[in-house]
Protein backbone atom coordinates (compact mmCIF):
# COMPACT_ATOMS: atom_id res chain seq x y z
CA UNK A 1 0.00 0.00 0.00
CA UNK A 2 1.49 3.42 -0.86
CA UNK A 3 1.07 5.78 1.02
CA UNK A 4 1.62 9.90 0.77
CA UNK A 5 2.05 11.77 3.75
CA UNK A 6 2.33 15.33 2.78
CA UNK A 7 4.40 17.49 5.18
CA UNK A 8 5.77 20.33 4.21
CA UNK A 9 9.63 20.27 4.27
CA UNK A 10 11.74 22.64 6.20
CA UNK A 11 14.90 23.96 5.16
CA UNK A 12 16.81 21.74 7.11
CA UNK A 13 15.03 18.56 5.80
CA UNK A 14 15.27 19.83 2.25
CA UNK A 15 19.07 20.23 2.40
CA UNK A 16 19.06 16.58 4.26
CA UNK A 17 17.61 15.14 0.97
CA UNK A 18 19.90 16.66 -1.13
CA UNK A 19 22.97 16.36 1.05
CA UNK A 20 21.65 12.49 0.65
CA UNK A 21 21.25 12.81 -3.07
CA UNK A 22 24.57 14.23 -3.82
CA UNK A 23 26.18 11.37 -1.48
CA UNK A 24 24.47 8.91 -3.85
CA UNK A 25 25.62 10.02 -6.68
CA UNK A 26 29.06 10.51 -5.74
CA UNK A 27 28.97 6.80 -4.90
CA UNK A 28 27.67 5.65 -8.28
CA UNK A 29 29.99 8.29 -10.35
CA UNK A 30 32.83 7.07 -8.39
CA UNK A 31 32.10 3.20 -8.47
CA UNK A 32 32.32 4.13 -12.84
CA UNK A 33 35.39 5.55 -12.87
CA UNK A 34 36.90 3.52 -10.11
CA UNK A 35 35.96 0.36 -11.80
CA UNK A 36 39.00 -0.03 -14.23
CA UNK A 37 41.51 0.23 -10.73
CA UNK A 38 39.87 -2.63 -9.10
CA UNK A 39 38.22 0.11 -6.62
CA UNK A 40 34.95 0.32 -5.25
CA UNK A 41 33.92 3.88 -4.10
CA UNK A 42 33.70 2.59 -0.08
CA UNK A 43 37.49 1.74 -0.98
CA UNK A 44 38.02 4.84 -2.31
CA UNK A 45 36.63 6.73 0.71
CA UNK A 46 38.73 4.49 3.30
CA UNK A 47 42.04 4.87 1.28
CA UNK A 48 41.16 8.21 1.01
CA UNK A 49 40.17 8.74 4.66
CA UNK A 50 43.24 7.10 5.69
CA UNK A 51 45.74 9.05 2.87
CA UNK A 52 44.45 12.19 3.96
CA UNK A 53 44.72 12.11 7.52
CA UNK A 54 47.27 13.95 9.48
CA UNK A 55 48.14 11.28 12.13
CA UNK A 56 47.49 7.29 11.82
CA UNK A 57 43.47 6.77 12.14
CA UNK A 58 41.30 3.54 13.87
CA UNK A 59 38.77 2.32 11.54
CA UNK A 60 36.10 3.69 14.44
CA UNK A 61 37.60 6.78 13.64
CA UNK A 62 37.46 6.56 9.79
CA UNK A 63 33.82 4.78 9.83
CA UNK A 64 32.88 8.66 11.70
CA UNK A 65 35.08 10.74 8.93
CA UNK A 66 33.31 8.93 5.97
CA UNK A 67 30.21 8.44 7.27
CA UNK A 68 29.64 4.76 7.08
CA UNK A 69 29.18 2.19 10.45
CA UNK A 70 32.09 0.48 12.31
CA UNK A 71 31.12 -2.87 10.79
CA UNK A 72 31.43 -1.77 6.97
CA UNK A 73 34.64 0.26 7.40
CA UNK A 74 36.21 -2.90 9.54
CA UNK A 75 35.39 -5.19 6.53
CA UNK A 76 36.49 -2.34 4.06
CA UNK A 77 39.65 -2.22 5.86
CA UNK A 78 40.18 -5.85 5.98
CA UNK A 79 39.81 -6.04 2.05
CA UNK A 80 42.72 -3.55 1.98
CA UNK A 81 44.51 -5.47 4.22
CA UNK A 82 44.45 -8.73 2.75
CA UNK A 83 45.06 -6.97 -0.78
CA UNK A 84 47.91 -5.48 0.02
CA UNK A 85 46.73 -1.87 0.08
CA UNK A 86 47.22 -1.42 3.72
CA UNK A 87 48.32 -2.98 7.34
CA UNK A 88 47.27 -3.02 10.60
CA UNK A 89 49.27 -1.35 13.18
CA UNK A 90 49.28 -1.31 16.82
CA UNK A 91 47.23 1.78 18.11
CA UNK A 92 49.67 2.42 21.86
CA UNK A 93 46.36 4.75 22.61
CA UNK A 94 43.81 1.26 22.63
CA UNK A 95 45.01 -1.97 22.22
CA UNK A 96 41.76 -3.32 20.94
CA UNK A 97 41.14 -0.53 17.67
CA UNK A 98 44.27 -0.93 15.61
CA UNK A 99 45.50 1.80 13.07
CA UNK A 100 45.03 1.49 9.36
CA UNK A 101 48.29 2.48 7.75
CA UNK A 102 48.46 2.68 3.40
CA UNK A 103 51.36 0.45 1.46
CA UNK A 104 52.34 1.50 -1.40
CA UNK A 105 50.57 -0.44 -3.29
CA UNK A 106 47.70 1.84 -1.87
CA UNK A 107 49.48 5.43 -1.74
CA UNK A 108 49.87 4.53 -5.27
CA UNK A 109 46.08 3.48 -5.05
CA UNK A 110 44.69 6.59 -3.98
CA UNK A 111 46.93 8.39 -6.10
CA UNK A 112 45.29 6.64 -9.09
CA UNK A 113 41.67 7.42 -7.81
CA UNK A 114 42.33 10.83 -7.27
CA UNK A 115 43.86 11.13 -10.80
CA UNK A 116 40.40 9.76 -12.16
CA UNK A 117 38.92 11.60 -10.48
CA UNK A 118 40.51 14.91 -11.11
CA UNK A 119 38.64 15.30 -14.37
CA UNK A 120 35.48 15.60 -13.27
CA UNK A 121 36.19 17.94 -10.42
CA UNK A 122 37.44 20.21 -12.67
CA UNK A 123 34.26 20.27 -14.52
CA UNK A 124 32.44 20.61 -11.61
CA UNK A 125 34.92 23.72 -10.36
CA UNK A 126 34.63 25.35 -14.20
CA UNK A 127 30.77 25.23 -13.45
CA UNK A 128 30.64 27.05 -9.97
CA UNK A 129 32.39 30.14 -8.54
CA UNK A 130 35.73 29.17 -6.38
CA UNK A 131 34.07 31.08 -3.63
CA UNK A 132 30.47 29.10 -4.04
CA UNK A 133 32.67 26.02 -2.93
CA UNK A 134 34.95 27.71 -0.57
CA UNK A 135 31.03 28.72 1.01
CA UNK A 136 29.95 24.72 0.54
CA UNK A 137 32.83 23.76 2.38
CA UNK A 138 32.51 26.27 5.13
CA UNK A 139 28.86 25.63 5.78
CA UNK A 140 29.43 21.59 5.34
CA UNK A 141 31.85 21.86 7.89
CA UNK A 142 29.26 24.12 10.05
CA UNK A 143 26.43 21.86 10.04
CA UNK A 144 28.72 18.60 10.54
CA UNK A 145 30.16 19.99 13.88
CA UNK A 146 26.39 20.92 14.77
CA UNK A 147 25.21 17.53 14.13
CA UNK A 148 28.04 15.87 15.65
CA UNK A 149 27.19 17.63 19.29
CA UNK A 150 23.81 16.57 18.58
CA UNK A 151 24.71 13.45 17.53
CA UNK A 152 26.38 12.94 21.62
CA UNK A 153 23.37 14.10 23.20
CA UNK A 154 21.05 12.13 21.61
CA UNK A 155 23.62 9.06 22.10
CA UNK A 156 23.60 10.22 26.25
CA UNK A 157 20.26 9.74 26.24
Amino acid sequence: CDVMIDLPLDEISDLTLKVFELNGLILDIGDVFLKPLGLSSAKWQVLGATALAPSPLSVAHIAKKIGQSRQATQKTANYLVENGFAIFAENQFHKRSNLLLLTEKGSAAHVAAMAAWMPLASSIKSQIRASTIAQLSINLTELTAILRLQEQEVLNQ
